[in-house]
């Protein structure tokens, strides 16, 4: 959130699965449970942090229902999150050169 001097993200294979949706959630992060948590590492700063070489601060994707098979997983990523995206779309334009670097844009794909 804004006030935090540091950006945590989380890293799995299954986070890439993973989208946004404010309307449609059906999960959650919360910080983890788990015996390698390391809740003390909130109380230390950017310069400490950036010392440890090994994870600490964990978070665990938890369900708000009952979620299908086969059901796409969806988090809340926020109202600051939500209003930032939406300012850069509105500003965000495809690479000049785009058809050199053989881009496609999401919006043709999903046309197809």
């Amino acid at each position: 959130h804004r006030s935090s001097s540091i950006l945590l993200f989380p890293y799995s294979t299954a986070v890439g699965f993973i989208n946004h949706s404010s309307q449609n959630h059906n999960a959650k992060m919360v910080w983890s449970r788990s015996s390698f948590f390391r809740k003390d590492w909130l109380d230390l700063s950017v310069s400490d942090l950036a010392d440890i070489k090994h994870s600490g601060l964990m978070f665990d994707v938890i369900a708000t229902r009952d979620i299908q098979p086969n059901e796409e997983i969806f988090i809340d990523y926020g109202v600051e999150w939500e209003k930032a995206w939406q300012e850069h779309v509105k500003g965000w334009s495809p690479p000049a050169n785009r058809h050199k670097l053989n881009y496609t844009h999401a919006d043709d794909m999903n046309e197809s």
